[in-house]
């Protein structure tokens, strides 16, 4: 094989990856998404997440994407880590991704040279957000105090850490990798592991040839089960169809888990809650699985409830597409976790219900009726409501994707920039029509929690339009920032203030400080164009500039997320439009 031969099929993939996606990225950013799509292809992650990882500019300690997944789940805001969000104990698993992109052919040492210097800064926990300023940008020093809160949180209940650097460029393979590159690898794996004791540390190097070799392997929407005997068939109203039955835990196991040996993530996404750790209930079933052998699994678990929109039986298999699991996933697991190397002779086997099933509707009744009992996430419980899936209905019609489920339209090949999470919908809600960018930065997931605030926002009265006028206008100005200014230092600063330069421009095109429903339904998103959004951030420099005069104890990330300079921002928009 010609020796770039890896290389070039690279090339013809990324450029795909464009196409498809509808964007006009450089070659350094499509590289960048393309790649961290490909490595952490088996978490599932959103295209907003991995774009919420990016910390690529001026002053990145060397680093491209830092990337927090606790329990598989991805952590972007402080404010996920609050209010009981997230669960810390002895079984939570946290994987910190630290990720190094190169659009270069080969591997080189300066490239681990530069962390090897800054990566102790992050570790130096006497370091506080206004020093670390002085070093980095606004972007990466957010994530290092997220890195932090995780890390303290997990010490403190013993949790399993895991860190993982991934060195990724377009060198044909890994094959010729220097011994002084090698030597300098294993010197950042040392000093990671002499700072954060007690965590696994990993580096990988991804070149042309391990990217293809991930971008090969399907995301199966396909999978088989095989029952221990045929699954008894259930008809209701004639052509409403259910299977019953029981499943021999081993084959249950290689159901959930993927080729790699990790949890299918995406078939439990509409479980609504995520996995609870060793709460009474979850220990019991642990106690269970391990020890109890004088009585059949079934006997003592409520069983597994799957929703498949086909199901093709043959024998005691079934043929399953677009798999749910919509209740059990705590047993899930726990049986992925503990059920590693079941032994030749265990008969016992799971209860599982599979009802073949694509109607939206029917599909939201089962999901909520059969999670009930349970504690629900603030967004997944929204999710089932009229009016979110009234959202994605107009948002489908106007060829525009609602993500209420996430990756759901990522699934079916949408473009990415055509696809808006429910969190990003509220976000640029919050900002544009509702005035307060500050909240939208500061406590994104609060906008679900509150009551008041989420009426605030998705409300019956509002034209639909304006939501999708809301995020085309947050996508068009998130573009721009992050894929058309140049100079890095002026990118990142700009990244921290992007709810606040899209509440900024929108005054700027209608001409109004405080704009009314009635103009943002008929606003026209491709007035947006680089002299407005200029017009915007000098707007913006101008305000931040005098506020920081006046409050000088308050640094540039705070300034963002204070509700004070919201105010401050929107009274001055009187005086400047």
């Amino acid at each position: 094989m010609p020796s770039s031969n890896n290389t070039v099929i690279l090339n013809n993939c990324i450029e795909e990856f464009k196409r498809n996606n509808e964007t006009n990225l450089s070659d350094h950013d499509a590289l960048m998404l393309f790649s961290l799509e490909q490595i952490t292809k088996y978490y599932e992650l959103s295209y907003e997440e991995i774009e919420e990882s990016i910390v690529d500019g001026g002053h990145d300690g060397g680093i491209d994407a830092f990337v927090f997944l606790v329990n598989e789940q991805a952590i972007n805001s402080e404010s996920q880590l609050v209010g009981g969000n997230v669960i810390f104990n002895e079984s939570t698993k946290i994987n910190i991704l630290i990720a190094l992109v190169r659009n270069e052919t080969s591997f080189k040492e300066d490239a681990i040279d530069k962390i090897i210097t800054d990566i102790p800064l992050y570790f130096d926990l006497e370091l506080q957000e206004k020093q670390l300023l002085e070093r980095f940008n606004d972007i990466l020093v957010e994530k290092i105090m997220i890195f932090r809160q995780i890390w303290e949180k997990a010490m403190s209940k013993n949790a399993n850490i895991q860190i993982e650097y991934s060195y990724i460029c377009k060198a044909n393979d890994t094959t010729n990798l220097s011994a002084s590159l090698k030597s300098k690898i294993e010197q950042l794996k040392r000093n990671t592991e002499r700072e954060i004791q007690g965590a696994l540390i990993k580096l990988k190097n991804y070149s042309s040839k391990e990217l293809l070799e991930i971008y090969r392997k399907p995301i199966s929407t396909t999978l088989n089960l095989e029952f221990t005997e045929n699954p008894t068939i259930i008809t209701y109203k004639g052509s409403q169809v259910g299977y019953i039955g029981t499943v021999k835990l081993p084959n249950f196991l290689s159901f959930i888990l993927n080729e790699n040996g990790k949890l299918r993530e995406n078939i439990f996404e509409s479980n609504i809650r995520h996995f609870q750790g060793l709460v009474e209930v979850n220990r019991g079933i642990k106690k269970t699985i391990l020890e109890d052998f004088q009585c059949d699994f079934w006997w003592l678990n409520n069983g597994i409830t799957i929703i498949a929109s086909n199901v093709n039986p043959i024998g005691k298999r079934l043929v399953l597409n677009e798999v749910q699991i919509v209740n059990g996933l705590q047993t899930s697991f726990i049986i992925a976790e503990n059920y590693k190397t079941p032994q030749e002779d265990d008969k016992r086997s799971i209860l599982v219900k599979i009802i073949q099933n694509d109607d939206k509707d029917t599909i939201e009744k089962i999901i909520s009726a059969t999670n009930r009992q349970n504690p629900i996430s603030a967004t997944l419980l929204r999710a089932s409501e009229e009016i979110q899936r009234n959202i994605e209905i107009f948002f489908f019609q106007n060829k525009y994707f609602y993500d209420r489920r996430k990756n759901f339209y990522k699934n079916q090949k949408k473009p990415a920039n055509k696809i808006f999470s429910m969190q990003f919908a509220a976000q640029s809600i919050e900002s544009i029509m509702n005035y307060d960018p500050a909240s939208a930065r500061a406590t994104p997931t609060f906008l679900f929690k509150d009551e008041k605030t989420y009426k605030n926002i998705f409300n019956t009265s509002t034209d639909y339009r304006i939501y999708l006028v809301c995020c085309l206008i947050m996508k068009k100005i998130s573009n721009y920032i992050k894929y058309e200014i140049l100079d890095k230092n002026m990118k990142n600063k700009y990244l921290n203030f992007t709810y606040h330069i899209a509440r900024i421009v929108t005054s700027v095109i209608t001409s109004k400080a405080y704009y009314e429903k009635k103009h943002l339904e008929k606003f026209d998103v491709n007035e947006i164009n680089k002299n407005s959004i200029d017009i915007a951030i000098s707007i913006l420099e101008k305000i931040v500039g005098a506020y920081q005069k006046e409050y000088t104890h308050e640094n540039i990330i705070n300034i963002a997320k204070s509700k004070r300079f919201s105010n401050t921002l929107n009274e001055e928009l009187k005086n400047i439009i």
